[in-house]
């Protein structure tokens, strides 16, 4: 899975990777990989031929890191 494009603006993280017909895509949120991803922040159905996923409570205060996992059904 790769993150095709990222964009951040007015406290609106947005990001595109492609989707495959039948999957399931995890989004994750982290402020502390160290401390883990904890629970995920959404489940997204596949929307091919691509995915995207905005983060509306993201602030320009502290760095996120995101993943996104993919489940084939």
């Amino acid at each position: 899975l790769e993150i095709t494009s990222f964009d951040y603006t007015n406290n609106r993280a947005a990001f595109r990777w492609g989707s495959v017909a039948g999957h399931t895509y995890t989004v994750y949120r982290s402020t502390n990989l160290v401390q883990g991803l904890g629970s995920p922040m959404t489940i997204v159905g596949a929307t091919p031929p691509t995915n995207t996923y905005s983060d509306t409570g993201a602030t320009a205060v502290r760095p996120y890191m995101y993943v996104v996992t993919v489940t084939n059904m």
